[in-house]
This record gives structure tokens, sequence and C-alpha cells, in this order.
């Protein structure tokens, strides 16, 4: 009986440490909570390895719709040099190179970015602008997930480019209705910036974020339960807006931006293929 008792003793003892360093693995790096790993830890897939919406090899596709100051819908006609402005298309028409959907893709391992960046703590993703040409356009960008927060960094093309002005997608921990949390990020001035408004050098922008409410939305995919996450962003040049909606296993399932020069950008997912 000692015996079990001393084992079961022990269980619990290392049952209990082990949940200490898995804490551990995660560290406040600014205001956003960052994966932290011994320097012997090279696997390329560590940031997503425990990953619980956003897998390697999971597969998001978005319809969008962007809307001027006036109140016109329109969707974009990419331009594959980025030097080049984005041609606006009015709802209901199109050409070949127009971007009907936004589909997100994750990435197993870290790269191409990290081997640019070889600090890159993030998992990696990438955006293809779909349309009806055979060769899509994709840029990479990156995510965090982990128990205390989920962050995503939007599309910066063409006329998404206007989104690194706006609170990034964001929820933090607790998930529960009055929950408030900061977060802060610099711009560097955009190349192809589609928007009249410049600057130079860095500009500081500061988002506040809470948690206003908890409703089901229908969905492309069915009818899901959310977290409404609502965001302000503030720099020398104006204001933003973020209305998010955050669901468990989906994650961010509807985005809706208020732009700096008041025009506004609505993102719905419409499909969500798991890793095989």
């Amino acid at each position: 009986m000692r015996i079990l008792t001393f084992i079961v003793f022990i269980f619990l003892l290392l049952s209990l440490k082990s949940q200490d360093l898995e804490k551990q693995r995660v560290w406040l790096d600014g205001e956003l909570y960052i994966e932290l790993f011994d320097s012997t830890e090279r696997h390329p897939n560590r940031y997503t390895a425990n990953n619980h919406i956003y897998k390697a090899g999971t597969s998001i596709k978005f319809d969008y719709t962007y809307i001027d100051s006036k109140g016109k819908a329109f969707k974009f006609e990419r331009s594959d040099d980025n030097s080049k402005p984005w041609k606006l298309h009015e709802m209901g028409t199109s050409s070949a190179s127009t971007v009907r959907h936004i589909r997100m893709d994750v990435h197993y391992a870290q790269d191409p970015i990290q081997s640019k960046n070889p600090s890159y703590n993030k998992t990696t993703t990438s955006y293809a602008y779909e349309t009806s040409m055979p060769k899509n356009q994709i840029s990479y960008r990156g995510l965090i997930e982990n128990d205390l927060n989920v962050w995503l960094q939007p599309p910066a093309d063409g006329y998404f480019n206007t989104l690194q002005l706006n609170p990034f997608p964001l929820i933090q921990a607790p998930y529960k209705k009055g929950n408030r949390w900061k977060w802060s990020n610099s711009v560097n001035t955009l190349t192809g910036l589609q928007i009249q408004e410049k600057w130079e050098g860095n500009l500081e922008i500061s988002h506040e974020y809470s948690i206003t409410d908890e409703r089901y939305l229908q969905t492309k995919i069915g009818r899901l339960p959310c977290y409404i996450v609502e965001a302000n962003g503030k720099s020398k040049l104006g204001s933003t807006k973020l209305k998010s909606y955050f669901n468990l296993d989906y994650g961010f399932v509807k985005l809706e931006y208020l732009n700096i020069d008041g025009s506004r950008f609505i993102f719905e997912l419409i499909e969500f293929i798991p890793p095989q």
C-alpha cells in the first residue's frame, strides 16, 4: 500500500512539474503571448505543432467585400506588379484578374520567412488571391496561437495594405465578456499604399480591445457560437476599428474593418479544410 501511495505521489509530482514547464513555454513579449523554446529545440514545426485551430496543412477560404467611403461595394482586380495600383470592380462585374476569394494556408515549417529572419517566432501562413487565372499571387504572413491568445496578420497586398493601419485580429484569455487588453505596433511607410494618408519613418499605432458579447453567427459553414471582439486603433493619422467574430474551433470567422480613410472591409469565412 505504501509503495502504491509513493508511486501515485511521484506521478502527481511529475504531472505538476510537467504542467509548470508547459506554462513556462508561453511568455509575454511586449503585449502578445509567444511560445518560448529551449535553444536546443529547432524542430521546424515547433510554433505550429500544438495549434488547436490553425494546424499545419489547414486551408481557409474567405469571401471579402471592399466598401468605399461613399458606400459602394467592390472586388479587386489584382496587379502582379506591387508598384502598380489594383483596380476596383463594382460588385457583379469582373475580369480574369478579379480576386474572387482569399485563401489562407497554414504552413508546416516557418520558411520562407525564417530564412530571412532567423528569430522569427510565429506560425507561417500564406495568402493566395484567387482569380480565374491559372496562377494565383501568394504572399507570406504569420499568426500566433496558444492558450493565452490568438493573433492573425491580415493580407497586405494591393488595397489590403490598408489593413496594416487597423487593429489586427486578436483575442486574449480569459475568453469572457468584459475582458480588455491592449496591443501596439509601428508601421513603416507602406509600399503601394492605395490611400491618401502618408507619413515618414515609423507610424506608432495603439489598439484597445474588448470582448463585448457572446452570440451565435450564421456562416457558410453553419451556425457558430462566437466571441465578439471590438477594437479601436489610434495614430497621428486618425482612428480605425475592427469588429471580429471568433469561434473556438474555426478561429476568426468574420472580420469587419473600418479603415483610416472611412472605407470598410468585410471578410467572411466560407470554407475551412482541416489537414488531410
